[in-house]
């Protein structure tokens, strides 16, 4: 972000759990190496109700970009008092602001042009996304996914346990499936990914960097944000081993 869009004076919004600790001692540590600081910092607890006198502080303090480190239920409550504070600046989270949740606790004007990191959007543009998308709603009364990175990483990680199953041939010792899932054997085609080495010894990751792609949330509905990642939408972005 810093470095493609050019932001120097950055403020970061972190709840006061562990993942907001995390984040923000992520983003700090990320903002060192460029020789940049924070020129605001706002801590909140779950459950608060408004962030507008901290999303007009970082105005004041000339934030040019923000980055919400946060869950769904709080990520709607700082795009809201964004909006109501008056800014437009740009605004960043991970991927908890791609919640079902998130949209309809702040609506689709507040969170217009937001962004999130993401490892898949809803297309049907490879056969294996195209039939989880149709059995998902046909065993669902949903309209929409209430977190579709959930979902589909979920999805693949149950079919690769499985397979690692039938390698152990039914053995639950967990020596034995850690084994098993990093030596599969057979590529898997997952609905995130083709998984062809998921795991090794020394990576337990379940996905790499060149898989992330920036999100953003137009008219409701969330969107490749850069024009090169539309392009190649129908590409798979495999794990680099």
């Amino acid at each position: 972000m810093a470095d493609r869009r050019k932001f120097t004076r950055i403020a970061i919004f972190a709840d006061n759990t562990g993942y907001g600790e995390g984040g923000l001692k992520d983003l700090t540590a990320e903002l060192a190496k460029r020789k940049l600081e924070p020129v605001y910092v706002a801590r909140f607890p779950l459950g608060v109700k408004s962030l507008t006198e901290e999303m007009r502080a970082a105005k004041a303090a000339g934030a040019d970009a923000i980055v919400s480190y946060t869950v769904g239920p709080e990520q709607a409550v700082a795009v809201k008092s964004r909006l109501e504070a008056g800014m437009n600046t740009p605004y960043f989270a991970p991927w908890p602001l791609s919640f079902r949740s998130v949209l309809e606790n702040a609506g689709p004007s507040a969170l217009e042009g937001t962004m999130m990191v993401q490892t898949i959007v809803h297309n049907v543009l490879n056969e294996r996304r195209a039939s989880f998308f149709a059995r998902y709603y046909k065993h669902s009364n949903e309209r929409r996914i209430g977190s579709l990175m959930a979902a589909a990483q979920s999805y693949d990680a149950v079919n690769l346990m499985l397979r690692a199953l039938f390698v152990t041939k039914g053995d639950t010792d967990s020596a034995a499936i850690k084994a098993a899932l990093e030596n599969l054997g057979r590529p898997y085609q997952g609905v995130v990914t083709t998984y062809h080495n998921p795991f090794s010894n020394d990576d337990h990751e379940a996905f790499t960097e060149n898989m992330l792609f920036l999100g953003v949330w137009r008219k409701g509905q969330i969107e490749y944000y850069y024009s090169e990642d539309a392009k190649r939408a129908g590409y798979i972005r495999r794990k680099i081993d």
